[in-house]
């Protein structure tokens, strides 16, 4: 079964960054609301005018659990 690694230290909500293709900076991580990550974008972008694309990276956790009926060989 695959489902959303909930645990214990686990955001509750996916994380946000952006980061420059141009010079590789990267924004603070924003969990749950990517508006803090795509402000930073703008001001960036502003601050360096020929920084004009990016990669947005969303990262979530997820984990792998047997079902109950199913044996795991190793």
């Amino acid at each position: 079964m695959l489902s959303r690694d909930a645990g214990q230290g686990m955001p509750d909500e996916p994380l946000y960054e952006f980061q420059c293709r141009g010079c590789r900076k990267t924004s603070r991580t924003s969990e749950g609301d990517p508006l803090g990550a795509e402000v930073w974008a703008l001001k960036h972008a502003r601050l360096h005018p020929g920084h004009r694309t990016y990669c947005a990276v969303v990262t979530s956790f997820w984990r792998v659990d047997p079902a109950a009926s199913v044996e795991v060989s190793v």
